[in-house]
C-alpha cells in the first residue's frame, strides 16, 4: 500500500546507493527468518514456534542495546527477562 501511494504521488523511490547493501541485508535476513519459521512450523510444534517467533521485539531491544548502546531502564530489562522466561517455560512443555 505504501508503495502504491508513493507511486501515485509521483515521488522518487530510489534510495541512495550507499544504502543498497543495508537494504539487501535486511531483505536477506527477513526472508531467511520467514523461511526458517515456515520450516519450523512444518517440522515442529506450531505452538512452540509461535511463542518463540513472537520474541522478535525482545531481540530487537537486545540488538539495540548491544549494537547501538541504547539504555534500558529496570522495567524494560525485567519485561524482557520475563518474556524470555515465559518462552522457555512454554518451550519446555
Amino acid at each position: 500500500m505504501a508503495l502504491t501511494a508513493v507511486l501515485a504521488a509521483g515521488a522518487a523511490v530510489v534510495p541512495e546507493r550507499r544504502s543498497w547493501p543495508t537494504i539487501a541485508g535486511v531483505g536477506v535476513f527477513d526472508t531467511g527468518a520467514n523461511v526458517l519459521v515456515a520450516e519450523a512450523t512444518t517440522h515442529g510444534s506450531a505452538g512452540i514456534v509461535a511463542v518463540l517467533s513472537s520474541l522478535y521485539p525482545v531481540m530487537t531491544i537486545a540488538l539495540a542495546f548491544a549494537v547501538l548502546g541504547e539504555r534500558l531502564d529496570r522495567s524494560r530489562r525485567g519485561a524482557g527477562l520475563a518474556a524470555l522466561a515465559g518462552a522457555a517455560l512454554v518451550a519446555a512443555g
